[in-house]
C-alpha cells in the first residue's frame, strides 16, 4: 500500500523520465506495478521494475515479475544438513555459504540487447573492409608478380589473381585468428596469476573471479579479451550457472586447452574438498611456465622468420638482376612451350618450398 501511494504521489517523475526500480520484495512490486497502470505509464518501455524473491504471484498475473530469484528451498536444505553435521559431530562449526541469486527476465524489464548475449567465438574470424581491401591488395601484387616472374602474361595474371585474392583472404583470417588466440592465451596467464592470488586471500571461486574481473579491467581495459570473457562468465555465475560449466564452454569456444584443464581442475577439488587455493597456484605456475616456453621459442624463431622472408624473396632478386644485366637471357623460357612448362615447374617448387619453411618455423607448445 506505501509503495503505491509513493508511485501516485510522485506520478510526475514517472511520467516525465524513463526508471528503473528495485523492490525489495514482490509484494511491493505488486503495489508499484498497479499504481504504473493507473498512471497509465507503459512497463517496461518507460519504467522496468525488478524485485527480489519470486514468490508464485510474480508470474501469475500480467505483466509478469521480472524478478531476482533465490532459493529458499535450497538455503533451507543447507542449513538443515549443516544443522545435523553439528549435532552428530556435537560440536558447533560456523560456515559461510554462499548462494547465488538467478536473474529471471519476464514482462516487466526489457531483454538484454543482442551485443550483451553474443560471445566471441574463437574458432571463426571475420575481417573487416579493411583489412579484406588489404588482403585484396597483397593478392594483386603477388598475382602480378608471379605473372611476371614466371610467365611475363596478362593472361597468366587474370588466371592468378583471383587465386591468389581468396588465398591472402584465407591466410589474413587465419592469421588474425591465431594472433587473437594467443593474445588470449597471454592475458588469460595473467588472469590465472591474479585468480591464485585470489583464492589463497580466502575467498570462494564465485568471488575470486568476480575480484579478479576489476584487476583484470585496470590491466586491460574494458576491451580486453580476457575482461570481455570474464565479465560473461561473472554474470553467468550470479545467475546460479555452475563455474565449470561456465568454464567448460569457454573452453570450447576458445579452443585453450589451459582453460579445458582449469574446468576439470575445479570440478575435482570442488567435489574431493580440496584446497582450491594450493591448487589453482599450482594450475598457474604449470600455465605460465608452458606460456613463458612458448614465448622464448617464439622469441628464438623470430630472426629464422626474418631470414625465411628474406629467402623467400632471394629467386625474384636474381631473376630481376639477371634480367636487368642481361636483357633478353630468360626469353626462350617465356616463349617456348618447353621454357613455361619449366617455369610452371619452378612455380610450383617455390610455392612447396615456401610452405614447408612455415610448417618448420610454426612450432606448437
Amino acid at each position: 500500500k506505501e509503495a503505491y501511494q509513493f508511485i501516485m504521489d510522485h506520478a510526475a517523475l514517472f511520467q516525465s523520465r524513463k526508471v528503473f526500480l528495485l523492490t525489495h520484495c514482490d509484494v511491493v512490486a505488486l503495489g508499484v506495478r498497479e499504481a504504473l497502470r493507473q498512471l497509465q505509464i507503459p512497463v517496461p518501455q518507460q519504467t522496468q521494475l525488478l524485485s527480489w524473491d519470486d514468490i508464485p504471484l510474480s508470474s501469475a498475473t500480467k505483466p509478469a515479475l521480472s524478478v531476482i530469484h533465490i532459493s529458499a528451498e535450497e538455503m533451507v536444505a543447507e542449513a538443515c544438513r549443516e544443522l545435523r553435521g553439528m549435532i552428530e559431530r556435537g560440536e558447533e562449526n560456523r560456515t559461510h555459504m554462499l548462494f547465488p541469486p538467478k536473474l529471471i527476465i519476464r514482462d516487466t524489464t526489457l531483454p538484454l540487447p543482442d551485443s550483451c548475449k553474443q560471445q566471441i567465438d574463437y574458432g571463426t574470424y571475420h575481417l573487416s573492409f579493411q583489412e579484406v581491401l588489404l588482403a585484396l591488395g597483397k593478392g594483386a601484387a603477388v598475382s602480378a608478380l608471379f605473372a611476371y616472374i614466371f610467365y611475363r602474361s596478362m593472361l597468366a595474371f587474370g588466371f592468378m589473381l583471383p587465386l591468389c585474392c581468396g588465398i591472402l583472404i584465407w591466410r589474413e583470417r587465419r592469421q588474425r585468428l591465431k594472433r587473437r588466440k594467443r593474445m588470449l592465451a597471454q592475458q588469460f596467464k595473467e588472469a590465472m596469476v591474479i585468480l591464485a592470488a585470489s583464492l589463497s586471500a580466502g575467498y570462494a571461486v564465485e568471488n575470486a573471479m568476480a575480484v579478479s574481473l576489476e584487476e583484470l579491467r585496470l590491466l586491460y581495459g574494458e576491451q580486453g579479451l580476457i575482461v570481455r570473457e570474464f565479465s560473461g562468465m561473472v554474470q553467468q555465475i550470479r545467475t546460479n550457472r555452475n563455474v565449470e560449466q561456465v568454464l567448460a564452454e569457454f573452453a570450447g569456444r576458445s579452443g585453450l586447452e589451459d582453460v579445458q584443464n582449469l574446468a576439470e581442475v575445479l570440478g575435482i577439488g570442488k567435489r574431493t574438498g580440496g584446497d582450491l587455493g594450493s591448487i589453482m597456484r599450482h594450475t598457474a605456475e604449470v600455465i605460465r611456465d608452458k606460456m613463458q616456453v612458448k614465448e622464448e621459442i617464439i622469441t628464438l624463431t623470430t630472426s629464422r622468420q626474418f631470414e625465411q622472408k628474406i629467402m623467400n624473396m632471394i629467386p625474384f632478386f636474381i631473376i630481376v638482376y639477371v634480367e636487368g644485366s642481361s636483357p633478353g637471357f630468360f626469353d626462350q623460357m617465356y616463349c617456348t612451350g618447353m621454357g613455361r612448362v619449366l617455369m610452371t615447374m619452378c612455380l610450383i617448387l617455390y610455392l612447396t618450398a615456401f610452405w614447408l619453411s612455415e610448417r618448420i618455423l610454426d612450432i606448437e607448445v
